[in-house]
């Protein structure tokens, strides 16, 4: 689009546009936005034409006239103030209203000072280009709807693992404890049946034996809740 602008700038605006020209001590510059605008489709779109005059005669009546460099064509603009299409702005701004892909295009601003544009004098900006993409609208469409998606699907994810850390703070301790206590009990029983074990091979290999001491050892064994010495070492584990 840039080498069509500078080949349709200097091929068919060479006679009657200069970028600043002098006649008669008239200094008058024009400029434009030389950053892309990408408008949406039948939006309005607002192109800038920044007019700097000095020391020119009847200055206060500038006319403006925009011409517009497509692919296939160029053409001068009706900017009359009854079209529906375009409307030259207070300032020389050109407002084109329901702007479609066809519309895409460098948009040249040109201006002239009083009647010197009956001498040819008049000047014309560096172009301003235009481009409509309604592709990539629709991607951007899909890209928002995208987003709100994950973050919908995060904020679930989240309550989820609030409401579960919530429900389930006190189940693993309860769990604990039992599980605990069942251990407790099991190893318990494995000690004291090991212990009983030990001092009945003892008393087998023993020489001498008072009755009167068997039945009490016997009934140590027998009674699980009786505190005895066996305790105090499984506590001391």
């Amino acid at each position: 689009m840039a080498d069509e602008a500078s080949v349709y700038h200097q091929l068919t605006f060479t006679i009657l546009f200069t970028a600043v020209f002098r006649v008669d001590s008239c200094n008058l510059l024009t400029k434009q936005t030389s950053a892309e605008i990408w408008p949406v489709e039948h939006s309005s779109v607002h192109i800038f034409c920044d007019v700097s005059v000095a020391q020119c005669q009847g200055k206060e009546k500038l006319q403006f006239t925009w011409h517009v460099l497509r692919k296939s064509s160029s053409e001068p603009l009706i900017v009359d103030p009854g079209s529906p299409k375009y409307s030259v702005l207070q300032k020389g701004d050109l407002e084109v209203k329901s702007f479609h892909a066809n519309d895409s295009g460098i948009y040249f601003c040109g201006v002239t000072v009083g009647d010197q544009g009956r001498k040819g004098q008049q000047m014309i900006g560096h172009g301003t280009v235009v481009t409509v993409t309604v592709i990539s609208h629709q991607i951007q469409q899909a890209v928002l709807w995208l987003l709100f998606v994950v973050l919908a699907l995060y904020s679930l994810i989240v309550l989820a693992l609030l409401i579960m850390k919530m429900m389930g703070r006190d189940i693993p301790s309860l769990r604990g404890n039992n599980n605990g206590s069942k251990n407790n009990s099991t190893r318990r029983r494995h000690f004291r049946a090991v212990l009983q074990e030990l001092y009945s091979k003892r008393n087998l290999h023993s020489p001498t034996k008072t009755p009167g001491h068997r039945p009490a050892a016997d009934s140590e064994f027998e009674n699980p809740h009786t505190p005895t010495q066996d305790d105090d070492i499984y506590q001391n584990m």
